[in-house]
This record gives structure tokens, C-alpha cells and sequence, in this order.
């Protein structure tokens, strides 16, 4: 990956379809069904984004600090170890994925984990989520460390934060996702480059 490309991300603010996080859900130890629930939520609703952000890829990206930087610096970044459940990240993608065919439908396309090196030191950990090919929607009930959210729901993003989407929101994202007749081939240049550079 090329380091420019995370710099830009690094330099701007959290969006729709991009989340950072200081550390890992549970530091290096297995994570507990709470964990698993937060970890799933960040994935569905960046899946899902908001009205204006349909076609691009989302980007989960652990090791950053998640204050907004002062212009014309980038963020704060925290090294990631590969360790405990990072320490295997094609295990780590396969019991994700077969969560998330639990959790929600329809199924998102295959997920890049990959470790980014930003300096000597420091390793973060990104995770990018391809454009789904309809509006996620829960199975069943998803409890998190600080809610639970019914089945039926659908969730999303409105700015940093993660939403529970009302009819008229839903209605709005259905509509998006009904423009694109071939949502995967629509990602935009920037996701499209990062997730070539990640997938090497």
C-alpha cells in the first residue's frame, strides 16, 4: 500500500465510511460476544455508509487516534501488535465473515485485513469493507458493550457516529443502492486504489 494514500486518510476526518480506533476491540485477547457485536456493528453500518457515499469502499482503521487533526497534520497513530487473534488475520477474516452471515444479510464481499507499516515503528491495522451489493439489514438481535439492537434493524452512519435508521432513512438509502446497477465496479478511484494495494 502506498504510504501516501493512508496519509490522506490519516489526514482527514472520520466520515460515513471511514472509523478510527485507538487499539484493537479487546487489546490481543479473544474477543467475548459484546466484543464481537461492537466489532460487527462498525462493519455493518460503515458497509452501509449514508446517502451520498454509495459505491465506495469503507475503511476500518485501528491504531489512530480518532481527535481530529490539526490542519495540515496527520493523525496520531499507535502500533498495533500482531498478536493474539491479529496474529492470525485469515482466521480472523473467515470467523468475521461467518459472523456477519449470522448478524446480517445480504452477504458483504470477502473483507482486506492487512497490517499498514507508517513508520519504523509503528503498524496499524486496516480493514477494508467493500461497497455491499444491497442495504445490510440485522438477522437477529446484536448486543454490543453499550446497546442492543433488534433484528430488522438496519444500521448506518451519520457523520462519526453509528445510527439506528428510521423508514424515511431507509427509504433514502434504498434508493442509492437501486442507482447502482453494479455496485462493486462503481467504488470510487481512492478505494479502489487502496484495496488493490492491500489485497498484494
Amino acid at each position: 500500500m502506498k504510504i501516501l494514500n493512508i496519509k490522506e486518510l490519516l489526514a482527514g476526518c472520520e466520515s460515513p465510511k471511514v472509523e478510527f480506533k485507538r487499539e484493537w476491540y479487546s487489546g490481543s485477547s479473544e474477543l467475548d460476544d459484546p466484543g464481537w457485536g461492537e466489532f460487527l456493528k462498525d462493519i455493518i453500518a460503515l458497509a452501509n455508509g449514508n446517502v451520498g457515499f454509495h459505491g465506495q469502499s469503507a475503511y476500518l482503521i485501528i491504531g489512530v487516534d480518532d481527535n481530529d487533526p490539526i490542519p495540515g497534520e496527520t493523525r496520531k497513530v499507535f502500533n498495533v501488535p500482531d498478536e493474539g487473534m491479529l496474529s492470525d488475520l485469515q482466521s480472523l477474516r473467515v470467523k468475521t465473515h461467518r459472523k456477519l452471515r449470522s448478524a446480517c444479510s445480504p452477504s458483504l464481499p470477502e473483507l482486506h485485513f492487512n497490517f499498514v507499516q507508517v513508520d519504523d515503528k509503528t503498524n496499524i491495522f486496516v480493514i477494508t469493507i467493500p461497497f455491499p451489493p444491497g442495504l445490510l439489514k440485522l438477522d437477529r438481535d446484536l448486543s454490543t458493550r453499550g446497546m442492543a439492537f433488534q433484528k430488522g434493524i438496519v444500521l448506518f452512519r451519520i457523520g462519526q457516529d453509528v445510527s439506528v435508521a428510521d423508514p424515511t432513512e431507509i427509504a433514502a438509502l434504498q434508493e442509492g443502492f437501486s442507482r447502482l446497477s453494479n455496485p462493486i465496479s462503481n467504488i470510487d478511484s481512492l478505494s479502489l486504489e487502496l484495496a488493490q494495494e492491500l489485497s498484494k
